[in-house]
């Protein structure tokens, strides 16, 4: 049976409202007391109403095994609920009633403010956790099929996917395989070739045991494709079979499994599907690396020339071999804060741009009203500070940006663009137009040489960076990768199958001046923000980044060639 109210968000909201409300009758009612006894025994029954309206909340709006992270919706509901039934301890104690009714009136209002305005709550939240696994995945279904605003564009057919998708997850329902369940949804997301489409197991267990399935197994090495379309091994285990048998960072490797080459990476469905077709390329080799038994086949070129076949044993799971591998082709690092800078050079400043975050009240300013002038003062100060360095040119790094709030992209971009412009609408559920993004003409940086670096992690507001900055003549666009090319705003988020996951996924559309959807691939998946400059991933490169001593092959290269 499919769970009777839909969307969470709505009744939350108004109940938080109502609390609201209820606090402001409960203050106006006490002012009529007059040390009446039974008005006063009255007044404090009535302080515990919210607190179980909030506790029939929690067991209607149960989220079953996300239960612990769903609270975190409705925190401040709840906290407010329980201060409301303490207030009644303080109903004769003049002084402290008058704090408390201070302090419980802001605290009800902001819970009001926040859960509402999305801080915490998404704005398309379903719960259908009391369904069958079938049933609740039919349901997202249908809840995307209503809400996903790039249906049409990416040719979405939802009766085609419930028809493939229903048989799979009704197999590992009846087997209760928790596993099996999560391969399934995480098929279906990648249907949508989507950066914003997500799926969050309940814990780290569960998604340790997916993706053990979905990367297989560690045999000693992982691979990349080189320009020339030369398969290379790289992060090779020391001391391990593999390098005992001779292969080393660069190695060319001919077959996998007896499988030429290039037809054993195409031999597996891909479990991770970026948006760009042409991302796929680094990862589907490094999957490769993973795709066995207890033993792989492995033949490559030895140092001598020679074609040479070796037989490697399991070592493990390929988890964190490929995240190594993957990490530091993307150069993932948390080493810098948001919005670092330095001189990387004489002539050269560097500004790192983690995301597009911002403060409780900044986002609040943001949001009503479309600009984030406190990003641009910032940003302009730090452009100051390195000029004052002697900066002539400048790289803005912002690979691995996850994204976050348009209005800093646009602000960063207002520093670099002459001309005042409309960047975006952005419409909301029902398509009634919510919003416009500009871009100011600040343009005290637009004679200023600058390089933007990106790759395959450079997702949502980051994307919308990278657009922005590319369209302007003294910035050129870089990257080993493409940016991830997703920018519609998520809001929407499904329990299913009893809590063990959820899916996420955007809801509100963004749309260039002519109504075109913003930046996200159709059917073609050809990238929207295509690189000016591809960096070279040649074997040199190759040997660069998987280094004992790991280099930033991408930067040094950027500041080459704004030298030349």
């Amino acid at each position: 049976m499919i769970y009777i109210i839909d969307s969470l968000s709505t009744p939350t909201a108004i109940l938080s409202g109502l609390i609201v409300l209820f606090v402001l009758f409960l203050t106006i009612y006490h002012a009529l007391l007059k040390k009446n006894n039974r008005k006063t025994l009255i007044w404090r029954v009535l302080c515990f109403v919210p607190l179980i309206a909030c506790i029939v909340h929690s067991i209607v709006f149960n989220f079953g095994k996300q239960e612990i992270i769903a609270l975190s919706y409705f925190a401040t509901m709840y906290i407010v609920a329980i201060l409301i039934a303490v207030w009644q301890i303080f109903c004769n104690k003049k002084i402290l009633y008058r704090i408390s009714v201070c302090v419980i009136i802001i605290c009800s209002l902001v819970s009001y403010v926040y859960i509402p305005a999305g801080a915490m709550l998404p704005s398309n939240l379903h719960c259908y956790t009391y369904s069958s696994w079938t049933d609740s995945f039919i349901s997202t279904v249908r809840a995307m099929e209503r809400e996903y605003p790039l249906s049409d564009w990416k040719g979405i057919d939802y009766d085609a996917l419930i028809e493939e998708f229903v048989p799979r997850v009704q197999e590992a329902e009846k087997s209760s395989d928790t596993t099996a369940l999560g391969i399934v949804l995480n098929d279906y997301c990648n249907r949508f070739y989507d950066g914003h489409i997500s799926l969050v197991p309940a814990n780290s267990e569960i998604a340790t045991n997916v993706n053990n399935i979905l990367l297989g197994n560690d045999y000693g090495l992982s691979l990349i494709t080189t320009d020339i379309g030369d398969v290379v091994a790289v992060q090779i285990e020391p001391d391990s079979e593999a390098e005992l048998s001779g292969i080393h960072t660069g190695t060319k490797v001919t077959k996998w499994n007896g499988v030429p080459i290039n037809e054993a990476k195409l031999s597996f469905d891909l479990p991770i599907k970026p948006p760009v077709a042409e991302n796929e390329e680094p990862t589907r080799t490094m999957l490769l690396a993973g795709k066995g038994g207890d033993t792989a086949q492995v033949t490559f070129i030895t140092d001598s020339g020679e074609e040479k076949t070796v037989t490697l044993n399991r070592i493990g799971d390929y988890m964190t071999r490929y995240t190594e591998a993957y990490s530091k082709f993307c150069n993932i690092s948390a080493d810098n804060e948001n919005f670092s800078y330095k001189m990387i050079s004489d002539t050269c400043g560097y500004l790192q741009i983690n995301s597009e975050s911002l403060k409780t009240f900044q986002v609040i300013y943001a949001v009503f009203t479309g600009h984030a002038p406190f990003i641009e003062t910032q940003t302009n100060k730090i452009l100051e500070e390195l000029k004052s360095q002697g900066m002539t040119e400048l790289i803005i790094d912002i690979r691995n940006n996850t994204g976050g709030h348009p209005e800093v992209s646009a602000a960063v971009a207002s520093l670099f663009s002459k001309e005042d412009s409309v960047y975006s609408y952005d419409y909301s559920k029902d398509n009634s137009n919510a919003a416009k993004l500009h871009i100011k003409g600040n343009g005290k940086w637009a004679d200023l040489p600058t390089v933007v670096l990106v790759n395959q992690n450079t997702i949502s507001s980051g994307d919308g960076l990278a657009d922005m900055l590319s369209s302007l003549p003294n910035v050129t666009l870089m990257g080993l990768t493409p940016s991830n090319c997703s920018y519609q705003s998520i809001g929407g988020t499904s329990y299913l199958a009893q809590g063990y996951f959820a899916i996420t996924y955007p809801v509100y559309y963004c749309t260039d001046p002519d109504g075109t959807p913003k930046i996200d691939t159709d059917t073609s998946r050809v990238s929207r923000i295509p690189l000016e400059v591809e960096i070279p991933l040649d074997l040199n490169a190759v040997e660069t980044i998987y280094a004992s001593k790991q280099q930033d092959y991408e930067l040094n290269f950027a500041m080459k060639w704004l030298k030349d």
